[in-house]
């Protein structure tokens, strides 16, 4: 068993918070210790995975700052709240008021969908359904579904609330 070394930890925090954002082979290397260790700490340190550059780069908790929709950036790395880019998509679409299309989707976790949203059309935990010519996403759950499809038809169709009598 490794020994923990606290003034290892403290200089690889340190360098983590001016940097930003590691790569696992980094932070082992600041460590001293093997890539085994450098995952444990990341766990134990709570440090988020980014869901693009197949998840090679971390970030402590209190470094991202979080957007209303759990998203970060730093440069061209993006890392999310909800996990991996699956967990991050499936929460984005449970959380709209009136789905998301596919465009929506990829502006938001600033991906081209065409990359990464095929993945997504057999997804247990969404429905996907063409709408005028385009798929949206909406929450498998019934209840969410259907609110989310009345919140997307009065958006669409507002009431004529404002017409002349």
């Amino acid at each position: 068993m490794v020994t923990r070394n606290p003034s290892q930890d403290a200089r690889a925090v340190k360098v983590f918070r001016k940097k930003k954002v590691l790569m696992i082979e980094e932070l082992s290397g600041l460590l001293g210790s093997s890539l085994i260790t450098a995952r444990r700490r990341l766990k134990q340190w709570k440090a988020y995975t980014s869901y693009n550059h197949n998840g090679r780069y971390y970030v402590l908790p209190d470094i991202a700052k979080f957007n209303t929709y759990g998203l970060w950036r730093h440069q061209d790395i993006l890392f999310s709240q909800h996990g991996n880019l699956k967990k991050t998509v499936i929460a984005l679409v449970k959380n709209s008021s009136a789905g998301l299309t596919g465009s929506q989707i990829g502006e938001l976790v600033s991906l081209a969908p065409r990359s990464f949203l095929s993945h997504f059309r057999t997804e247990s935990q969404l429905r996907r359904e063409m709408i005028e010519g385009r798929f949206v996403y909406f929450a498998s759950d019934k209840a969410t579904c259907i609110r989310q499809k009345k919140n997307l038809q009065e958006q669409t169709n507002p009431s004529d609330m404002h017409a002349p009598t």
